[in-house]
């Protein structure tokens, strides 16, 4: 199995490539199926490794949700102040 160049990328799960395919009328089944299962494997891995990575930016994605609300509500309450309500008035 070859990875993919964007494993080096951005902190991102390396992909499985596939080297071919599996030709069964040569091999011994119990080979072949030891190959497939080898590769179910490892793609189970390259998907649990990309879950972990979306939940990790889906946390980093709210926080920033979360400090863009209270730097907005800061802003707002800033427009309270006497001050500038006597200069726009």
């Amino acid at each position: 199995t070859q990875l993919t160049p964007r494993a080096d990328q951005n902190d991102e799960p390396a992909i499985p490539t596939d080297d071919g395919s599996v030709d069964e009328t040569s091999q011994d089944p119990d080979a072949t199926v030891l190959k497939l299962t080898t590769k179910v494997e490892k793609l189970k891995a390259s998907v649990q490794k990309y879950k972990e990575r979306s939940r990790v930016l889906n946390r980093q994605i709210l926080e920033l949700k979360q400090q863009h609300a209270l730097s907005s509500a800061e802003v707002v309450s800033t427009w309270n102040y006497p001050y500038f309500a006597y200069y726009y008035l």
